[in-house]
Order: C-alpha cells, then sequence, then structure tokens
C-alpha cells in the first residue's frame, strides 16, 4: 500500500514537471513571436 502511494506521488510530480515544461516552452515561443513581429516592423 505505502509503495503504491508512492509511485503514485512519483507519476503525479512527473506530470507536474511535464505540464510546466510544456508552459515554459509555450511561453518562450510565444516571446520569441513577440520579438520576431517587433523587429518585422
Amino acid at each position: 500500500m505505502k509503495v503504491y502511494t508512492m509511485k503514485q506521488n512519483k507519476n503525479q510530480l512527473q506530470r507536474e514537471r511535464l505540464t510546466i515544461t510544456v508552459f515554459a516552452i509555450t511561453a518562450l515561443f510565444l516571446v520569441t513571436n513577440c520579438k520576431k513581429e517587433k523587429d518585422g516592423q
């Protein structure tokens, strides 16, 4: 039971890390796009 709970927590941590990574990449992509548009004008 305890091992199962630890495994569950590990999976949840990995999912949270993945969400943070995706969010960071999206934010970086948006910032890069904004800079390109400003340079274009």
